[in-house]
């Protein structure tokens, strides 16, 4: 049931006024010149607003075909087209077509006739044109066979009663001989007649002369029969003479020494006989070419030289000796050549070379700088040059009040405040803080006699003698003093630090003497923090 379905709509969807249009030719085969006809077939039943086509033969080599005539009911309608008609045909064969092997084929083939654009039209119809394409089928050919015409004409030249003595004419150029029966001979067009002087081996021979002495243009073929005196044997002499177009030479083919051929393996030169000079380009590795060369008389000698170790601006010559030595041709193809491309190798190996030291010097030059700038290795620099110098030298006391210590003494540099009366010192408490350099303040006090002091031993610390300074007025409270440090670099705020600190060295009172004039009580002053000692950790 599903089936029968499928089959009714295939059959609805067919429409009922379509006609089948074709291109029918007999099947062959069929002979060079053959002839044959074809028809374009259609329907019959419908006028026809246009009816047209044309025929495409670029692909056939051996058929050619011609509209000799429409149907009847026909007319032409456009006569710039290969066919183009109106109206209605009283037959089915609507377009007859002429048709003929036209080329000699080398070889049995087939071909077909083709309609690429056949259009029709039907008159008042609100449908649009219809465009196909007509093929007919295959139309098979035989290959041509040469026919070769047999001479049927006498050329024995064994009776010398036959045999002619000399042909001539003072317009014709050629060697005549009594044994040689066919002649070409070339005159220029100016020649247009000739008058024979015949003259046979026995005189009472017959002579015969066949064929207009008047040339035209081409071949004027004229037939001399000389017969027996008994009249039993005949010999025929033909001269093929060539009346030549106005402006051409006569051709002697003995001194021809131009080339029918001259190619080169791999390149085109476009070779004509008559064109003397060429050109090739060839690659910067290519060093010789093969060239071939054909003479047009093959009797002619040939000589090819500088074909191999080719330069930018060589010049290959071809020499074509005619065949008497008469003349001679000289072909040139001069020879174009890439340069070979530059090495640089060399060139990047030295390139490469340079860069690379240039990156080397460029590398350890930033690298001082950075170590210039670096704050821990300028740190670590300063700290040597300073340890260097407390090496060599220890420094002396600027200030009255700065002891001096001892060489058996730690290097530290202590600073010992005046002695004042009844002050009790202040217990150390370890401060951390970061020690920011500033120039030390020194308290502006009038000058005052000073008593020198005897020196006194500390209990602990053995040091040097001191002087005690004169009783001074009361001046304000000092400044804290800055401390002197030994072996520290100063401090970068950029760089963390480990401050240690110290534990605080506690100044004894210094008795006076009974001869010295009691020093007046200064106002109540602190102990100054002791010094902070810096750890670098470039020494750790």
């Amino acid at each position: 049931m599903k089936s029968i379905k499928y089959i009714l709509l295939f059959i609805l969807l067919i429409p009922f006024n379509v006609y089948a249009y074709e291109l029918s030719c007999p099947s062959g085969p069929f002979e060079y010149e053959d002839t044959f006809e074809c028809y374009i077939k259609g329907n019959d039943s419908i006028t026809y607003d246009e009816l047209s086509g044309s025929f495409d033969f670029s692909n056939s080599s051996v058929l050619t075909c011609d509209i000799e005539e429409p149907s009847n009911g026909l007319s032409k309608k456009d006569a710039s087209k290969g066919f183009s008609y109106t109206g209605k045909s009283d037959s089915e064969e609507l377009v007859k077509l002429s048709c003929k092997v036209t080329t000699k084929p080398s070889s049995s083939g087939y071909e077909q006739i083709i309609v690429p654009d056949f259009k029709y039209h039907e008159l008042d119809s609100n449908k649009d044109a219809f465009t196909e394409i007509l093929r007919s089928k295959n139309i098979l050919y035989k290959g041509y066979v040469e026919q070769k015409q047999v001479d049927t004409k006498p050329r024995s030249t064994e009776n010398p009663n036959t045999r002619l003595k000399n042909v001539s004419d003072p317009n014709l150029d050629f060697i005549f001989s009594a044994f040689k029966t066919e002649y070409d001979i070339s005159v220029k067009y100016e020649i247009d007649s000739v008058d024979l002087l015949v003259v046979p081996n026995n005189e009472e021979a017959t002579v015969e002369i066949k064929g207009s002495q008047k040339l035209e243009i081409g071949e004027n073929i004229i037939d001399i029969y000389v017969t027996s005196p008994d009249g039993e044997s005949k010999t025929c002499y033909t001269l093929t003479i060539n009346r030549l177009k106005r402006g051409e030479d006569i051709y002697y083919i003995e001194k021809d020494s131009s080339l029918s051929a001259l190619t080169i393996d791999g390149y085109r030169i476009n070779f004509e006989s008559i064109i003397y000079d060429y050109k090739i380009h060839i690659k910067y590795d290519v060093d010789s070419v093969n060239v071939k060369a054909t003479a047009t008389n093959p009797g002619a000698s040939i000589n090819v030289s500088n074909t191999d170790d080719l330069k930018n601006g060589s010049t290959i010559t071809v020499t074509v000796t005619s065949q008497d030595g008469s003349s001679t041709s000289t072909y040139n193809i001069k020879v174009t050549k890439d340069s070979a491309p530059k090495d640089y190798k060399s060139t990047i190996y030295i390139t490469v070379f340079v860069v690379a030291i240039a990156i080397v010097i460029i590398i350890i030059l930033r690298t001082n700088v950075k170590n210039k700038s670096n704050p821990l290795l300028k740190k670590k620099s300063n700290k040597k040059e300073n340890n260097k110098l407390d090496m060599n030298s220890v420094p002396n006391a600027d200030n009255n009040n700065v002891i001096t210590p001892a060489p058996e003494q730690p290097a530290e540099s202590v600073e010992v405040l005046p002695a004042q009366p009844e002050v009790q010192p202040q217990p150390a408490q370890p401060v951390v803080a970061p020690v920011v350099p500033q120039e030390p303040v020194v308290p502006t006090v009038p000058e005052a006699p000073v008593a020198p002091a005897e020196p006194v031993a500390t209990p602990e610390v053995p040091v040097q003698p001191v002087e005690v300074p004169q009783p001074v007025a009361p001046v304000a409270p000092v400044q804290p003093v800055a401390i002197v440090e030994q072996n520290v670099v100063s401090p970068v705020p950029v760089e963390p630090q480990v401050v240690q600190t110290a534990p605080v060295v506690e100044t004894p009172q210094v008795p006076v003497t009974p001869d010295v004039p009691q020093v007046p009580v200064q106002p109540e002053v602190q102990t100054q923090p002791v010094q902070q000692i810096e750890t670098n950790i470039f020494d750790q």
